[in-house]
Formats: structure tokens, C-alpha cells, sequence
């Protein structure tokens, strides 16, 4: 017996390529992904198509990120019954994520923060060219549309992180990093996912080689919940599950990831209604 598999396109992408997408902004996210699961059991039932109670939510990377926060969603408005959530490589604290990045002198993936960047000035109506300098800001609306992947949008920026010739402005990371009131900062720290306490099953699955989203997170994600009365959280080393001969970096990791997760839902489906 396989699984049904849900896979909400969120906002910005597939119909609604007329909207920039929301990455990594937790309710966004957890509202097109709520509103999907209830969208396809409705077309199941409508369609004669069976399924059984049982609800798993996974992702990788951003879905890592959405998958926690999902979950966060669900139990505090009190949705639906979720049988376990296996969050992979997620981006957790997100001030923490900008912290760290901000503060080297490359960016060894430009994009992923030209994307918060982007996608926060929009959400919370700041203007882009106060963090991004140009001619970077002016490209983001081109490279961010929804139609390009990470290794075509790389090329079109600097790896330089500051300064007159980098990706950010000096004057803003300056800012971020010494202004307890930088709107930036704020805004990330309201969009961790991970200070609260699941009262259902939560294993988080990680690559130890995580050259984007240190696995580090994962450990902090993990201490955190179980510090603040979470029922049951794990972390578990991609590498160390599946044997792996060496680390596996971010891009790599997913496909590895995602059969760990099969493995743990099976197991648990197995255990709970016995196939």
C-alpha cells in the first residue's frame, strides 16, 4: 500500500504566477497549505477516492520550514488530527539564518537571501532598494517571477554580501545587525516556527553537510521544542541513517531525505493501523 501524496503549489507559483510568492512567511505558507489538504479531501470524497484518517506532513528545505509551521497552524486552532510531521533541512529560525549570512564576507547561495529580502520587503511594504543595491534591486521582480531556478538566477547576482559593490546595502546590514527595532530582524524573528511545543509526533531530519541550512538549527529546533513541554521530538542525521559514506550538502540532500521520511511514515503506519 503507497500513500496519497498532497503537494500544495503555494502561492506565487502554478495559478497564481500573477502574485509573488511568500517565501518563508510562516502564515502564508501554513494557510495555502491547510487550505489544500482540505481542497483534496474534498475532491477524494467528491471522486469516490478512499482515504483513511492518517496525516503526515513533510517538506524540504522552505517545504521543511512550511511543514513545521503547518503543524504549528493546526494544533493551535485545533483543525485536524496529524499523525506525525517529519520536517526536513527547514530554515527554523530565520534571524538567525540572517545573522549568519549577513555576516560573511560571500554569499555562497545569493539567492536565498535576495529571496527573503524580496519577498519581505513586498509582504511588509518596505522599499527593496533600501536593502538590496542596484542593480540587483531592480532584477528581483524579473528573477523572482516564478518561471527560474536557483542555477539561473545565481549568475545574475553578486556573491559579495556588503558594501558598495555587494548585494546588500552597508547601511541596512549595519543597521539590521546594531537596531533592535530593524524591521527586517523583527520580522524574521515573528516567523520562527519552532518555539512552541507540538503535541504530536515531530521527527526532523537533517544532512550533517548542509553547506545553506546549517544542520545546527535542526539541533536548536529540536532542544527547544522539547524544552517547552513538546509530547515527542527527534532529530535524525541523514548520513547517519542511511550509512552514508561522506556529508551531503543542501542540494543533494533532498532525494536522501525524503527516503528517510518515507521509511519513518511507513513504519509508522505500519505500527498504528498495521499496513
Amino acid at each position: 500500500m503507497g500513500f496519497t501524496t498532497f503537494q500544495p503549489d503555494y502561492i506565487g507559483y502554478g495559478d497564481s504566477l500573477d502574485h509573488y510568492h511568500p517565501f518563508l512567511l510562516k502564515g502564508s505558507l501554513a494557510n495555502a497549505t491547510v487550505d489544500f489538504i482540505d481542497a483534496a479531501r474534498k475532491f477524494a470524497q467528491k471522486n469516490n477516492i478512499p482515504l483513511n484518517e492518517q496525516l503526515f506532513l513533510t517538506g524540504y528545505s522552505e517545504g521543511g520550514y512550511a511543514a513545521l509551521g503547518t503543524l504549528q497552524k493546526i494544533e493551535t486552532e485545533g483543525l485536524m488530527p496529524v499523525t506525525m510531521t517529519v520536517p526536513m533541512s527547514g530554515p527554523y529560525d530565520l534571524e538567525l539564518i540572517g545573522m549568519d549570512v549577513l555576516s560573511q564576507p560571500e554569499l555562497s547561495v545569493p539567492s536565498f537571501m535576495a529571496y527573503v529580502a524580496y519577498a519581505y520587503a513586498l509582504t511588509y511594504d518596505e522599499p527593496i532598494d533600501s536593502m538590496v543595491n542596484e542593480p540587483y534591486a531592480s532584477k528581483l521582480d524579473e528573477l523572482f517571477d516564478g518561471t527560474r531556478a536557483r542555477p539561473q538566477i545565481d549568475p545574475e547576482l553578486t556573491t559579495v554580501t556588503t558594501g558598495p559593490d555587494g548585494l546588500f546595502d552597508p547601511l541596512f546590514v549595519n543597521d539590521f545587525f546594531n537596531n533592535p527595532a530593524n524591521w527586517f530582524k523583527v520580522a524574521l524573528a515573528e516567523n520562527e516556527v519552532y518555539k512552541w511545543a507540538p503535541q504530536t509526533p515531530v521527527t526532523l531530519v537533517h544532512c550533517e553537510g548542509d553547506d545553506v541550512i546549517p544542520y545546527g538549527l535542526s539541533e536548536l529546533a529540536e532542544g527547544t521544542m522539547i524544552s517547552l513541554g513538546a509530547a515527542s521530538v527527534s532529530l535524525l542525521s541523514v548520513e547517519q541513517t542511511l550509512g552514508l559514506p561522506e556529508p551531503v550538502g543542501h542540494s543533494a540532500c533532498g532525494p536522501y531525505a525524503y527516503q528517510v521520511a518515507a521509511g519513518i511514515f511507513a513504519q509508522a503506519r505500519q505500527a498504528t493501523i498495521g499496513y
